[in-house]
């Protein structure tokens, strides 16, 4: 009953899943880019090109969630991803606004004890980023 709305899709490709990115695909469909546009005074970015790659996580089975300040600290940036292949990967990721891994949290974004950089199979991931 009701109106009801769906998008979908047919992707072709050739081996498995994990090698045509599938997951990234699908999320790339059902999770469509969101832009917020801020005041000038209300952060330290600086200005970027109409058109780049802002951030590229370099493991093909690592998602990036969210991109965020974090809720606590205005200088700090969230960095919210989680491996999708079932395959461990140590986090590496190229920019453009000058970020660097500062310490690895939680949810809650409260600093945890295991800093290093490698993301366990299926596992969600959190960094807070210098800028």
């Amino acid at each position: 009953q009701g109106y009801h709305e769906f998008t979908y899709s047919l992707y072709p490709h050739k081996n498995d899943w994990k090698q045509a990115n599938s997951v990234r695909k699908g999320y790339e469909l059902n999770t469509p880019l969101q832009v917020l546009l801020l005041e000038k005074n209300k952060t330290q970015l600086s200005v970027l090109p109409p058109t780049a790659e802002l951030i590229n996580l370099k493991a093909e089975n690592l998602i990036l969630m969210a991109l965020k300040i974090t809720e606590d600290n205005s200088n700090n940036i969230l960095l919210r991803g989680y491996e999708c292949h079932g395959e461990s990967v140590n986090l590496s990721f190229d920019n453009l606004l000058n970020l660097s891994l500062k310490t690895r949290v939680n949810l809650l974004e409260d600093e945890i004890k295991n800093q290093d950089k490698l993301i366990n199979p299926y596992q969600i991931f959190n960094f807070c980023l210098d800028f």
